[in-house]
């Protein structure tokens, strides 16, 4: 009795301290261990290698590409071989999460850039409007390839979850293609270009 006592406290002030820290709340940490242990790995004093990071944030509900994980693994200089502790795993987590944010408020800017009328779509007349704008006028073909494209229910306009969607799966189409993250891609395109 005594014993699940000092381990209900110890697993509370382990949540306390992880929460403060990754920014990840209670709810999010529990989800975490019942993640692991539902996959028979050990919470406490459990170290998990790549493949098991991996699993992990696919239990939680994520599908991050291993690249990406890979690249928030630079990001936080940790070591690609590193085994990671519950608490390494609750910051990338919390990273992965906040890079999410960052990336779809980038798109949601750019969805409203072309949403010219604040209208909660784009047409084809904002679409070459807006690329007009910069710099990169499009012909015919190209509108008519760049709807096709995005607009997913063929009504004539591009809806937010469309644009959304159609940008994030041509983002994993480059990234599965090339074998990279763009912020690789970038690094390896500015290497190459220096004298």
């Amino acid at each position: 009795m005594n014993f699940l006592f000092h381990h209900r406290v110890s697993a509370v002030k382990t949540y306390t301290y992880y929460a403060e820290t990754s920014g990840l709340g209670r709810v999010e940490l529990k989800m975490l261990a019942k993640a692991i242990t539902s996959l028979g790995l050990k919470v406490e004093d459990g170290e998990y290698d790549f493949n098991d990071v991996v699993t992990i944030l696919q239990t939680i509900g994520l599908n991050p590409m291993p690249t990406k994980i890979k690249s928030i693994y630079r990001g936080m200089h940790i070591p690609a071989e590193k085994q990671l502790t519950f608490g390494e795993i609750s910051h990338l987590w919390a990273r992965f999460l906040t890079e999410r944010k960052h990336e779809e408020t980038m798109i949601r800017l750019a969805f409203e850039y072309f949403d010219k009328d604040d209208s909660g779509y784009i047409t084809s007349d904002e679409f070459v409007a807006a690329m007009s704008e910069l710099g990169d006028p499009l012909t015919e073909n190209e509108v008519a390839t760049f709807l096709k494209h995005f607009d997913v229910d063929s009504d004539g306009k591009i809806q937010y979850s469309e644009f959304l969607k159609a940008i994030q799966s041509q983002e994993e189409r480059v990234h599965s293609i090339l074998g990279v993250e763009s912020q690789d891609l970038e690094e390896m395109l500015s290497s190459q270009s220096k004298p």
